[in-house]
């Protein structure tokens, strides 16, 4: 099912008084409404959390804005919630999620959006690094199922983003939406 159109643009890079922030955005061509499924997150515009570099050693958080996550704390082995993980400040010019913290915990079940026809829907992320500052390009990949009436149901619709950090803080994406988009 074509008709789901891609696209980004950076709000503001890494400063020391602020995260990098960046908005995507994904438009229904069509003239009836498409769902998005994903087994966990947010599943439109984007449901991918974590990117990897390219030696899959360090991680970049792509966090969605708003989203009230609970976070796994290793010491303690309990959750906690998203406010108490994401820092408020950079430390030594970083925003870097502290070490003491391993991922989000899934939700229970399946979640959907709709996207109306002829619409977009738009989110901001805040990116933050995983325990250490290290520029370089992040790959974040997921899956969403879409329907829509009058067409055949696509499971596991690959999703990818990619975004480069660089040493003086600039963000940029070279790549956002399906294999088959130009990634814009």
């Amino acid at each position: 099912m074509s008709g789901l159109e891609f696209g980004h643009r950076i709000v503001g890079a890494f400063a020391a008084d602020t995260p990098a922030t960046l908005e995507l955005h994904c438009t229904n061509r069509l003239d009836t409404e498409i769902i998005a499924t994903t087994p966990r997150g947010p599943s439109l515009p984007f449901p991918g959390r974590f990117g990897w570099d390219v030696s899959g050693d360090t991680q970049l958080l792509l966090y969605p804005n708003g989203e009230p996550d609970l976070w796994f704390q290793i010491d303690e082995n309990e959750l906690v919630p998203v406010s108490e993980v994401l820092p408020e400040a950079s430390e030594d010019g970083c925003w870097r999620v502290p070490s003491t913290y391993d991922g989000i915990a899934d939700p229970s079940g399946q979640i959907s959006r709709g996207i109306a026809a002829e619409s977009t829907l738009t989110h901001q992320y805040t990116l933050y690094h995983m325990y250490e500052c290290t520029p370089g390009t992040y790959s974040f990949s997921a899956a969403v199922t879409l329907t829509a009436d009058g067409f055949d149901t696509e499971g596991s619709v690959p999703l990818r983003l990619r975004v480069v950090s660089r040493d003086d803080g600039e963000v940029t994406i070279d790549l956002f939406g399906t294999p088959d988009d130009d990634g814009s």
